[in-house]
């Protein structure tokens, strides 16, 4: 696993030289995403993770960094037994960066990471990270796709995959 993180690691950073960068500083951006998520670890033996949605706010500090902060539900499915199933629904409130790789006005590469906290019943600490790939449909506007890996830092150190969907929406006066 650890081979394969670092690999798509490496891949991304050799395509970042691809294409210019266009300048991120000043830039706003809003963005809402759907997704699913998959539970890895012994955490998820009797939870099952599922539906992921939310919305973030980034603003570029330098040419190639936006920083923001994200609100996000996430869905788990709960075995019982033979009481059966229960559902829950957390939030999770994090800080997130977003380093521009390439990005053009058509779309391109951004490499994320965040730190924060998971919610539910008893709230925990986590990492995250991933990529987020856009595509332009308008001036403004930009679909993306993003897969994220999510470390929560707890007693038993669950990990998530998600793979999220979304629109960024761009505005004031740099966008």
């Amino acid at each position: 696993m650890k081979r394969v993180l670092l690999s798509a690691v490496v891949i991304v950073f050799l395509m970042s030289g691809a294409a210019m960068a266009i300048d991120q500083e000043g830039k706003m951006i809003a963005s809402g995403f759907l997704g699913y998520t998959f539970g890895f670890g012994d955490a998820f033996e009797y939870i099952d993770a599922g539906l992921n949605f939310g919305g973030s706010y980034h603003y570029g500090i330098t040419e190639k960094y936006l920083v923001g902060g994200e609100l996000s539900f996430q869905t788990y499915k709960f075995d019982l037994g033979p009481l059966g199933d229960h559902s829950e629904t957390e939030l999770n409130i994090l800080a997130t960066a977003l380093m521009d790789l390439n990005t053009t006005d058509e779309g391109g590469l951004f490499l994320t990471g965040g730190v924060g906290i998971y919610g539910g019943e008893s709230s925990s600490f986590g990492i995250n990270g991933g990529i987020v790939y856009t595509k332009a449909v308008a001036e403004t506007i930009k679909l993306f796709g993003m897969p994220r890996l999510h470390i929560i830092l707890d007693d038993n150190t669950p990990m998530m995959l998600s793979l999220s969907v979304g629109a960024q929406f761009g505005f004031g006066d740099r966008y």
